[in-house]
């Protein structure tokens, strides 16, 4: 069965105030406040700007203005005040002011940057976001009506929660067991956020604690309609995947065709530099065998197989999610080990 999020917007025209009532942030009452024209033609400068972004053409630029430009949105009314937009409009600006434009971009293309070693601070400033955001989030909600999931059935009565899978819940269960559901959200959340404020710094809590944290934004994105924040905080759970670059090794035979294409494949999926593409000369592991690809997690034996795949998996932004699927491990482990 399939569901459908609810529905929501950001900005357009629902945003802009034909009644010429503001309400503008204190402290911003000086902002200009642009006619319906020019509201109109922020938003298309945007999304060719957005278009720019992806495409990676003068991308630290770009994102500066996405960044300035949204914060003026964001500053001009109250009724724009969302925490959606305070969070894409600090990750825009770190970003224009990394170089995220170093790989995988038109820029890099043009400006052959033939130092392509980058900074690690950005990547942090990241982090420590993250954290604030889930540590502030479960400060807030640390009460009893999180605690014993009334604020659930509260939002339930006030329709704050709609939309297909509510709906699917409701006529799935019935009494004592859809209130005891319902219920149990309110302290997976607390659960959810307070694991997500520290987890993800810890090496062996991350990938459940990762886990954690896409099942909380997809179950909020089914029920309540909270623009992009849950997208936003999902893609952002990237810059914990390994944040040290080169720090796991791939051995390779050159000579290997399937060889050759895995790491062409691999270099092009590997944004954040995670691997060390090493060809495997004759020597290079003190071992005989050269036909396998092998795989070395931070200075560990290398492994073949099983160790290969599930380690090179793991690591890159498209496809870390396969690790998390039901049962991956121990197929991986019955199809090499029989």
């Amino acid at each position: 069965m399939w569901f459908r999020f609810p529905k929501y917007s950001f900005p357009s025209l629902k945003n802009y105030h034909f009644d010429g009532f503001v309400n503008p942030v204190p402290g911003f009452e000086w902002l200009p406040v642009p006619d319906l024209f020019h509201y109109q033609f922020l938003e298309e400068l945007l999304l060719i700007a957005s278009v720019f972004f992806i495409l990676g053409i003068f991308t630290r630029y770009i994102g500066i203005f996405i960044s300035v430009t949204f914060a003026y949105l964001f500053f001009l009314s109250q009724f724009n005040y969302h925490h959606h937009t305070f969070l894409f409009v600090i990750v825009m600006l770190i970003l224009g002011f990394s170089r995220c434009n170093d790989h995988y971009s038109i820029d890099s293309l043009i400006y052959k940057n033939k130092n392509k070693k980058g900074k690690i601070l950005p990547i942090r400033l990241l982090q420590v976001l993250i954290s604030i955001v889930y540590s502030f989030s479960f400060i807030q909600k640390l009460n009893y009506s999180w605690l014993s999931g009334d604020i659930i059935l509260l939002f339930l009565s006030e329709r704050t929660i709609r939309g297909d899978f509510p709906d699917f819940i409701n006529s799935a269960l019935s009494g004592e067991y859809l209130e005891y559901f319902w219920r149990s959200l309110g302290p997976f959340t607390l659960f959810a956020e307070g694991l997500l404020a520290f987890g993800l710094w810890i090496p062996r809590l991350r990938r459940f604690t990762i886990l954690m944290g896409i099942i909380l934004h997809l179950g909020i994105d089914l029920t309540i309609g909270v623009a992009t924040f849950s997208l936003q905080m999902m893609v952002l759970y990237i810059v914990f995947i390994y944040p040290e670059s080169k720090m796991n090794t791939v051995y390779y035979d050159y000579k290997n065709m399937f060889h050759r294409v895995v790491v062409s494949i691999g270099k092009l999926l590997d944004w954040f530099q995670r691997i060390k593409w090493v060809e495997n000369t004759p020597g290079t592991l003190g071992i005989e065998e050269n036909n396998k690809l092998r795989f070395a997690a931070m200075g560990n034996k290398p492994g073949s197989g099983m160790d290969f795949i599930y380690g090179i998996t793991s690591l890159m932004p498209l496809t870390f999610i396969i690790s998390f699927l039901p049962g991956f491990y121990l197929f991986l482990k019955k199809r090499f080990t029989g």
